[in-house]
């Protein structure tokens, strides 16, 4: 029989497993934002504006650019981390899994 320990913690492992999905779902997302603002900035001629808040603020295509790379790039290591958490866990919960199946029969 599964001890209730164990129950509980299959289940904070399969929650935390989902926030970090979650996590790792939204960097996704934004780096492909921020690759969306960096074709068109390749495409851009004349003034740029970068938005703060609810402001335009007139900033060198250059400053942008290196700003949205630099955000892309610990977004990337961020998505990397948040990966091998991902994997981690679901290694933990595959374990559970089946100590906890094998209890049951």
């Amino acid at each position: 029989m599964a001890s209730q320990g164990d129950i509980n913690q299959y289940q904070s492992l399969v929650q935390q497993y989902q926030v970090i999905s979650v996590e790792r779902q939204r960097a996704e997302l934004q780096i492909r934002e921020i690759e969306s603002s960096l074709k068109e900035l390749g495409k851009a001629d004349g003034k740029t504006y970068l938005s703060i808040g609810r402001v335009l603020v007139e900033k060198p295509k250059k400053e942008i650019v290196d700003e949205l790379e630099k955000q892309k790039k610990e977004l990337s290591e961020r998505v990397d981390t948040l990966k091998v958490k991902e994997e981690s866990l679901l290694k933990k919960i595959k374990d559970l899994e089946q100590k906890l199946s094998s209890e049951s029969k």
